[in-house]
């Protein structure tokens, strides 16, 4: 007993040691698959801290970035956690490409139900498309759009390679959030012109709320000019009626036979969609006129010899006389000199359709009406007030001021 007495501390010290000993192996293992650059290394490392998963899946991911197989460290991990979604995920893509669909689907189905985000359920939509499933496909896709919160470029290519339109989407897919309905458009808006890209435009405009126009005009003003682009400057025009019905843009809504937007000019001008543009001269300054409607610009001579001073895109149904209402002064120009012009011109040649009229000119305030006679059939056509220099003459100085511009379709007969 005394001999026993005398080596316990010794036995004690022993395993002492050899538990100090196998704690430093562990913490130096656990350091090294922690920055080890190769999945051998971390798989080594691996062995001596075999109970945790952290280490296998590092492995396992340092195998997939070699181009390796990393099935059988993605199960080990998974085998000693049992509840980690990435290991379920990442194990079902091998098992099914080795021929086992059914052990993988079974993990994918795990994996989304461990993880609530949108990447388990979108791995499920891909292997349904895989599997030929497309119902299943639509489910998953419809729940992983409702948890996504990034770029969708690919999800709706996919969507598109399994036959769904962009109306399907809408009605059936997609959450109504006005993030996804956006994502729609600009995704509608990079692809060929196929007739969707009105109805998506229409929807954004139907979910948004005006608090919510910053967001959604800038995806609505490209969208309308592909529309624009491609020919369609009706089902442009009649977007962009729409969202000033909804109040995303701030003006009364035109119509199609009084078409000018914010015939006050009340500034500041969106400067964009069919709103009106000063384009910016040398030697030509504005000036909002006091109220916060009516612009002033100022000619000081060095402007080019033609310019313009204020446009805006119109949509005009053909074989139609249209007359244009304006509210103007101008102050400071000699009348030898005026050559103020508005003119409709046509989108495409920029090509006037009737020659210059009278030009502006007069100390006071006065309505000026001219009547035009518009395209032979519905076009889009830019509205213009051009500031030119006569034959002969200098170029202008002084000012200009517009209160109010109107054009207006005549009754037909």
């Amino acid at each position: 007993m005394n001999k026993v007495s005398r080596f316990a501390p010794f036995l004690l010290l022993l395993v002492f040691a050899a538990a100090a000993e196998l704690h430093v192996q562990r913490a130096w293992a656990e350091w090294q698959w922690r920055r080890a650059h190769s999945s051998r290394a971390a798989e080594q490392s691996c062995h001596f801290v075999d109970g945790n998963p952290d280490c296998w899946r590092a492995a396992a991911r340092l195998r997939e970035q070699e181009g390796g197989d990393a099935l059988p460290l993605w199960l080990r991990s998974l085998e000693l956690d049992p509840r980690n979604a990435e290991a379920a995920i990442a194990s079902a893509l091998p098992l099914e490409s080795a021929g086992k669909a059914p052990e993988a689907e079974s993990l994918l189905l795990r994996g989304a139900e461990l993880n609530h985000l949108w990447q388990p359920r979108w791995s499920l939509a891909l292997f349904y498309a895989r599997q030929g499933r497309r119902p299943e496909f639509w489910r998953w896709t419809s729940e992983a759009f409702d948890r996504s919160y990034w770029d969708h470029t690919a999800m709706f290519r996919q969507c598109s390679a399994q036959g769904g339109t962009a109306a399907f989407l809408l009605r059936e897919i997609l959450p109504a959030r006005l993030d996804l309905r956006l994502a729609l458009l600009s995704y509608q808006a990079s692809q060929p012109a196929d007739g969707q890209l009105r109805p998506v435009a229409e929807a954004v405009v139907e979910c948004a709320r005006p608090d919510e126009a910053g967001e959604a005009l800038p995806v609505l003003v490209d969208a309308i000019g592909g529309l624009a682009g491609s020919g369609r400057p009706e089902d442009a025009f009649r977007v962009w009626m729409s969202m000033c019905r909804k109040n995303l843009v701030r003006y009364a809504a035109p119509t199609v036979d009084a078409p000018v937007t914010n015939p006050e000019l009340r500034a500041p001008f969106l400067g964009s969609g069919f709103d009106w543009q000063a384009p910016a001269a040398n030697g030509i300054s504005s000036l909002v006129l006091t109220g916060g409607h009516g612009m002033r610009f100022t000619l000081t001579g060095s402007q080019p010899r033609e310019t313009v001073l204020l446009q805006q895109w119109l949509f005009l149904r053909g074989g139609r006389t249209w007359c244009l209402t304006v509210d103007a002064r101008t102050q400071g120009i000699d009348s030898a000199d005026s050559a103020l012009y508005w003119r409709i011109l046509d989108a495409e040649t920029s090509l006037p359709y009737e020659a210059d009229r009278v030009p502006l000119h007069g100390d006071e305030w006065a309505t000026t009406r001219l009547r035009y006679r518009g395209p032979p059939g519905d076009r889009l056509v830019r509205l213009a007030l051009v500031a030119a220099c006569r034959p002969g003459r200098i170029r202008m100085q002084g000012d200009v001021s517009l209160r109010r511009v109107e054009l207006r379709a005549e009754p037909q007969p």
